[in-house]
C-alpha cells in the first residue's frame, strides 16, 4: 500500500467545504489521510473541520496556520514544508468536488510517471469547470482556457504553466527537493513552481480526463476564463500587465537557478538562464531569447501578446 498525504489550505470556505470533504471521504482509494490548515476563517469554517476531523479520526486532521497568510501560494507551500512524509502528496482546495476514482487514477499514472527508480516526479490531470450549483460551464478545463496538457517541457513551463495545483499528485522525491531549497522570493504559485523543478529534474505525467469538478463563483482565488474569449482579451489587454506576466515568469526562472543550479543538467540551465534574461533584455533580445529557446507561452492569444507587448 501507497501513503499519501492530501494537503488542504482552506480560508472562509464554509459554502463549499462539506461537499468538497464529502467527495474525498467517497473516494475508492482509501490509503489516504487529509491535513487540513486553516487561515483565520471567521465565516463557520474551522467549525466544519472540527466536525468532520472528529467524525473521522485518522483520516482528517485539522491544524491552524502558525500565521496569517492571506493566499494560497505560501499558505501551501507552509503545509507541504510541514507535512511531506509520505509516499506521495496531493492538493485540494475547498471549494472543488473530486470525482471518485481521482486519487486511484492518477496514482496509477504517478507509478508509471515515477518508474522503479522513483525519479522526482508530478502528475496532473485535467477538471470539469462548473458553476456554484455544479452544471457543467465546460467539460476541459484545459481546453476551455486554451491550454496544452503537452506543453509541460521545461521550455513551455517557464512561461506558462499547465498544471493546475487541485489536480497535482508529487511524489517523495520531487517533495524533498522542493522542501529542501525554498527561495525567498520569486515563486508565482506553488503549483507553477512544483511543475518548473519536476520538469528541471524529474518527470511530468498527465491524465487526460477530468477527475474533478471545478467551481466557478465570485469568490475563486484564480478562476478560469476561456483563453479564446473576448473577456479574457479584455484582462490581458493591457500592455503592462502582459509585461509584467512574463517579466515575473523570468524572475521566477532566476529564483530556479539560484535554488537548484548546482543539480540541473547543462542543457536545462542553458534554458532556465536564458528565461531568467528575458526581463533585463531589450526587446529584440527578448524576441531572440523566445525563439531561439522556445519560450512561448500556451495559446494564440497570449502567444501574439507575448511577441507583440513583452
Amino acid at each position: 500500500m501507497n501513503s499519501i498525504l492530501i494537503l488542504l489550505a482552506a480560508y472562509n470556505g464554509s459554502a463549499y467545504l462539506a461537499g468538497q470533504l464529502d467527495s474525498i471521504l467517497a473516494q475508492d482509494c482509501d490509503d489516504w489521510h487529509l491535513i487540513v490548515s486553516d487561515d483565520g476563517s471567521d465565516d463557520g469554517t474551522q467549525d466544519i473541520l472540527a466536525a468532520y476531523a472528529a467524525a473521522h479520526p485518522g483520516k482528517i486532521t485539522c491544524c491552524a496556520s502558525p500565521k496569517p497568510f492571506s493566499n494560497a501560494c505560501d499558505h501551501f507551500l507552509h503545509l507541504l514544508c510541514a507535512h511531506h512524509d509520505a509516499d506521495y502528496v496531493m492538493f485540494c482546495d475547498q471549494d472543488d468536488v473530486w470525482h471518485r476514482d481521482k486519487i486511484s487514477h492518477t496514482l496509477a499514472k504517478m507509478q508509471e510517471t515515477e518508474g522503479s527508480s522513483r525519479l522526482p516526479s508530478l502528475v496532473f490531470t485535467d477538471m470539469r469547470v462548473v458553476d456554484e450549483a455544479l452544471e457543467e460551464i465546460h467539460p476541459s478545463f484545459l481546453s476551455h482556457s486554451d491550454l496544452k496538457a503537452d506543453r509541460c517541457t521545461l521550455r513551455h513551463l517557464l512561461m506558462q504553466n499547465v498544471a493546475s495545483g487541485n489536480t497535482v499528485m508529487i511524489n517523495a522525491a520531487l517533495a524533498r527537493l522542493i522542501v529542501s531549497s525554498r527561495p525567498a522570493s520569486g515563486i508565482l504559485m506553488h503549483d507553477w513552481w512544483f511543475a518548473l523543478v519536476a520538469a528541471a529534474m524529474g518527470n511530468i505525467g498527465y491524465v487526460p480526463r477530468a477527475t474533478a469538478d471545478y467551481r466557478q463563483h465570485s469568490a475563486n482565488s484564480v478562476g478560469a476564463v476561456g483563453g479564446r474569449s473576448l473577456a479574457y482579451i479584455r484582462k490581458r489587454a493591457s500592455v503592462q500587465v502582459i509585461k509584467t506576466a512574463v517579466f515575473s515568469a523570468s524572475a521566477q526562472a532566476e529564483a530556479l537557478l539560484h535554488a537548484y543550479g548546482k543539480l540541473l543538467s547543462p542543457e536545462n540551465a542553458e534554458i532556465i538562464r536564458a528565461c531568467a534574461a528575458i526581463k533585463d533584455s531589450g526587446w529584440t533580445e527578448r524576441r531572440r531569447l523566445y525563439l531561439h529557446y522556445g519560450l512561448f507561452k500556451s495559446g494564440l492569444m497570449r502567444l501574439i501578446a507575448q511577441f507583440l507587448f513583452a
